[in-house]
């Protein structure tokens, strides 16, 4: 335990790049610290150009003259769907689906803007992002609560243990770091005087600095949290963001990462295979428990870059579970205002009106 008193005036330290503001930079970059932040490993990282193997797979009925096309990231967010992805279950009879797993974010950027992707799982920020430029996604199902934990190589007791300490992080600016800045604030630690954050490129390089030694305090994601434990003895998750934002917001759950959006012309138009396609999804997230082991077999059949024995360790850790958007948007709204209050270009400036929440069927 580290009983060091805070260090005044530590300046923040930044390994490499600096981040632009422009829409199209904040999109990428956004979708980028997702994607890497919910890989497995080096693979996570792979977002320069390089998609999955497993894209653009077609399904259902031959001869259906409606092609769905839904576009996903790998990490957690293919997870929530890996069952859809491999199985290629026939939604509704007229309609064909093609699935796209990609760990590129200039590709997936492409397909959300462009406006090709009718469906996708991705950064709740994203999606409000594309929503306010005119890109209309509607967020249903906000399904991965939070993957972010602190982890040590000795044991914490508590925040104040925090203090004087070095926090290897990533993202300068985005999700991960505006989560961790609110919960240190929270706990009443000054995020720019009580420790050093220090930022690294990407989340591949949080894994290796680590298990070297290099770092005793780090952000972790799951599923990489899981593969470091594997590798790392003594290796204690000090901080569960995910409680403890439940706890600093008095709201009782965590903040909402990334969610099941679909294409608002796609809702309007075919409202009856949304909501079918959103109960299969249903589906999927509680067959993902049922089947972890089935799911990771799945992972790496498609390519994924998730070890097969990586899922049902880490999926305990990943809060993928399904809430309707209708029925949570006060938690979203929560997490949102945090996100403006702090980086309002995350989200394009401003909190989205409720027709951004697809409310289904009673």
């Amino acid at each position: 335990m580290n009983n060091s008193k805070p260090q005044r005036g530590i300046r923040i330290k930044i390994i490499t790049g600096r981040l632009t503001t422009i829409l199209l930079s904040a999109i990428l970059v956004s979708a980028m610290m997702f994607s890497a932040g919910c890989g497995q490993g080096d693979t996570a990282s792979q977002t320069d150009g390089v998609s999955s193997s497993a894209a653009a797979v077609p399904v259902a009925a031959s001869g259906a003259d409606i092609k769905i096309k839904v576009v996903v990231p790998t990490g957690v967010p293919i997870l929530s769907i890996i069952r859809m992805a491999y199985e290629k279950p026939v939604i509704m009879e007229g309609f064909s689906v093609e699935y796209e797993i990609t760990q590129a974010t200039d590709v997936l950027n492409s397909r959300l803007v462009s406006g090709e992707a009718d469906i996708s799982v991705i950064p709740v920020n994203l999606a409000v992002q594309l929503y306010n430029k005119g890109v209309e996604y509607r967020l249903a199902v906000p399904s991965i609560w939070g993957i972010y934990y602190l982890v040590s190589s000795e044991e914490l007791n508590g925040w104040e243990d925090l203090k004087g300490r070095e926090i290897y992080t990533m993202g300068r600016g985005l999700t991960s770091d505006i989560t961790m800045r609110y919960l240190l604030t929270s706990h009443g630690i000054d995020p720019d005087k009580d420790v050093t954050l220090v930022y690294l490129s990407g989340a591949s390089e949080l894994a290796p600095t680590f298990i070297s030694g290099k770092s005793t305090v780090s952000l972790m994601p799951e599923p990489m949290l899981s593969t470091v434990m594997a590798k790392k003895t003594g290796t204690y998750i000090a901080v569960d963001f995910q409680e403890a934002w439940a706890e600093a917001t008095g709201l009782g759950s965590s903040y909402s990462q990334a969610g099941l959006v679909l294409k608002k012309e796609l809702t309007e138009k075919y409202p009856e295979f949304a909501e079918k396609f959103i109960n299969e999804y249903k589906n999927s997230i509680e067959w993902l428990y049922a089947e972890p082991q089935k799911a990771g077999e799945y992972a790496v059949a498609l390519n994924t870059g998730i070890a097969a024995e990586i899922v049902p360790a880490a999926l305990p850790r990943m809060n993928i579970k399904f809430e309707t958007a209708w029925d949570s948007r006060d938690a979203v709204k929560e997490y949102l205002d945090v996100i403006l209050e702090s980086s309002p270009e995350m989200i394009g400036g401003k909190i989205p009106d409720e027709a951004f929440y697809y409310r289904l069927e009673e």
